[in-house]
């Protein structure tokens, strides 16, 4: 809702770590590839999904965050570092232009600064706002 006048920015590495191979992946037998069970729910839900297998890399997916600092940004001109450090791994379960759901595999390793920042379990989905309010395109 605050859109550019108050935001999170985060300073690391996104590492893109690839597909997930464990006992959560189905393989089918005719091509080798991994496919997310959880994939053909989404389609049926949101069967508008242009999602095209040369377009998108499979799911799941596995990046790795490694961040290095932190800071709050308000109305873009005044900026409070946070002195964060540690890496974290973000498993992406589903996207496509409409909907995202990302699952946090393990506890975040924080190295500096406190608290835990993302338990294992962790599920976020994100919708394009615009799906959701008509008029969000006016506030940008």
């Amino acid at each position: 809702m605050f859109g550019t006048n108050l935001y999170l920015k985060a300073i690391g590495t996104c590492i893109d770590s690839g597909p997930v191979n464990d006992s959560t992946v189905t393989t089918t037998s005719s091509d080798n590839k991994t496919s997310n069970p959880l994939e053909s729910v989404f389609e049926s839900l949101f069967s508008s999904s242009n999602k095209s297998n040369s377009q998108y890399k499979p799911t799941p997916y596995d990046y790795t965050a490694e961040v290095t600092g932190a800071s709050i940004v308000l109305f873009q001109k005044f900026s409070l570092d946070l002195t964060i450090e540690g890496t974290g791994i973000v498993r992406v379960l589903y996207a496509d232009e409409n909907l995202r759901v990302f699952l946090s595999p393990k506890n975040t390793n924080v190295t500096k600064g406190g608290g835990d920042w993302e338990s294992a379990g962790l599920v976020v989905v994100q919708v394009r706002v615009d799906l959701i309010y008509d008029d969000w395109i006016d506030v940008l």
